[in-house]
């Protein structure tokens, strides 16, 4: 079963983390109202596969409120994972879209675009 999650974000006051986001209590200044549904696939030993259903369009949102509940997006150093995956460039994460729908702007018709599940595993320490 999914659940739902509202949180308030704004971007960090610190200097040296321009492009990080941060959690904040409803109302305040400068925070924007993200929402989504999480749902748990599976559970492993030391990973887990999460699905997650964004409600609002924020920068950043899905990997602060994983991040938030302790599930950190593998290779998403900027909000504490102190891991890695195989295969994927320096850099990127371990998050992939597996659905996107849109209206096509010129004709108007519904587009749904899908991906495979992708197959990370960690890189060796």
């Amino acid at each position: 079963m999914a659940s739902t999650t509202s949180i308030d974000l704004c971007n960090s006051d610190s200097d040296d983390d321009d492009n990080r986001l941060t959690m904040n209590a409803a109302g305040s200044k400068g925070a924007k109202l993200a929402e989504l549904q999480m749902r748990v696939i599976q559970r492993g030993d030391a990973q887990t596969l999460i699905e997650l259903c964004p409600l609002t369009g924020r920068m950043h949102q899905l990997r602060v409120q994983a991040a938030s509940r302790g599930h950190v997006i593998i290779g998403d150093s900027q909000y504490g994972s102190e891991l890695s995956c195989e295969g994927l460039v320096d850099g990127c994460i371990a998050l992939q879209a597996s659905k996107l729908e849109f209206n096509d702007p010129v004709n108007g018709k519904r587009v749904i675009v899908e991906a495979p599940p992708a197959s990370w595993r960690l890189a060796p320490a």
